[in-house]
């Protein structure tokens, strides 16, 4: 019996070294792979990043209200959030005909019938406008958060054109009248019935209507000079960017530049709105000429301030033309170069230096993100797009402020 329990003890402390052998030899064994993974490079997210490359898009609009209408190949529209993530997709034949503003956007659908409709849809793709309400709208003209649009009312008691204002939540601003008519500035092209967000109306003694501010006004030519003199400090007001214009001084005459002097007549000196006429250069809400430009030979802002910031295009005195960047005090923040510069968003600037390719900088001139191909201005959530799909190159990406491909 004795012999028996001495035997029954070996075979355990045999089983006991054999199972401490086992232990060691796994502890080996994962050491060893242990080493071999520290003697290669570990992908960190951000060397990983140009794998993404790989997922382009056939097509692509910028960020605007935070969304963004795609095109994954060249069949149907999605719109997409600041994640790259679908939101909806519009159906077959469907096209977005506009960027996002305070929620909406307006598509144009085929219905049953092949006629072209125009609708208004939110950032999950519901149809806000038109209801249905029996009615068949027309869309005349839209600007941001206003749309003019008019429906035919053919009755016994009654045969009329009614005009209404909607906004891109499908809520009426105005709703349809016959006493509403939208006129034109020009000629009779309905594109030329609104001028940057005033639209030229008849309604109850009101010849225009600001779309910012919902209201409707009346302004006449007043005797020696001319122009809306009322319209003209209304629409103004649209091209101040960081509560500053530009205006320019010209044979003591100060005048509007750039797409501003599209909508106000080139010959408009704006001192008979209350503009103080000392030169050329930023002026604030004032009226005041803040930043004196006055010293440059030709001095013209691209876009507007931005961060404290703005671009700049400078002619030198053998008449070719540079850019640089200048603060608020009117100081260049870097030497002009003479390479093209795009707005300034989100502190960066694209610069043109070829045929469909640039790099980024920022307001320093530093530049930041290199060898861009087909690259556009950022977007205020700070996304910009990059990228073609023509002459065969490989397609669309947004990346970030600094050069990550964001998807």
């Amino acid at each position: 019996m004795k012999s028996i329990k001495s035997l029954i003890w070996l075979l355990i402390l045999v089983c006991f070294v054999l199972a401490g052998c086992s232990s060691g030899g796994e502890n080996k064994t994962v050491k060893n792979t242990s080493d071999r993974a520290q003697s290669q490079p570990i992908e960190s997210p951000k060397t990983a990043a140009p794998t993404k490359t790989q997922t382009y898009f056939y097509n692509g609009k910028n960020f605007s209200n935070d969304v963004a209408w795609v095109q994954r190949d060249s069949s149907q529209w999605e719109c997409i959030d600041n994640k790259g993530k679908t939101l909806f997709s519009l159906g077959a034949g469907s096209v977005p005909l506009t960027d996002f503003t305070d929620g909406g956007a307006i598509i144009e659908t085929t219905n049953s019938k092949n006629e072209k409709e125009k609708k208004i849809v939110d950032k999950i793709g519901t149809v806000v406008f038109p209801k249905d309400d029996g009615y068949k709208y027309q869309f005349i003209n839209s600007y941001g958060n206003c749309n003019f649009v008019q429906r035919h009312i053919n009755t016994f008691e009654k045969t009329e054109d009614q005009t209404g204002i909607v906004d891109n939540a499908g809520k009426w601003i105005l709703e349809p009248t016959s006493d509403l008519k939208v006129e034109s500035f020009y000629g009779t092209s309905r594109e030329e019935v609104i001028v940057h967000g005033i639209f030229k109306v008849s309604y109850h003694g009101n010849n225009f209507y600001d779309s910012i501010s919902n209201k409707f006004f009346k302004s006449e030519i007043e005797p020696g000079n001319n122009y809306y003199l009322a319209y003209l400090r209304c629409i103004i007001e649209y091209f101040y960017q960081e509560d500053l214009v530009f205006l320019v001084k010209e044979d003591n005459r100060l005048e509007t530049y750039g797409s501003l002097q599209f909508y106000i007549s080139h010959y408009t000196d704006l001192a008979n709105i209350g503009f103080h006429n000392t030169g050329t250069g930023f002026y604030d809400r004032n009226h005041n000429l803040v930043i004196d430009l006055s010293s440059y030979k030709e001095i013209n802002p691209i876009g507007g301030f931005s961060g404290g910031y703005c671009s700049v295009k400078l002619k030198n005195p053998q008449g070719n033309y540079f850019y640089s960047v200048i603060d608020k005090k009117g100081d260049r923040m870097f030497e002009p170069i003479s390479q093209s510069l795009g707005n300034i968003s989100c502190g960066r600037i694209f610069v043109t230096s070829g045929k469909d390719t640039g790099y980024y900088i920022d307001v320093n001139g530093k530049t930041v993100i290199p060898n861009i191909k087909y690259g556009s201005d950022f977007s205020e959530n700070g996304l910009a797009k990059v990228g073609s799909t023509n002459n065969g190159t490989n397609g669309i990406n947004y990346i970030d402020t600094d050069g990550n491909i964001a998807f």
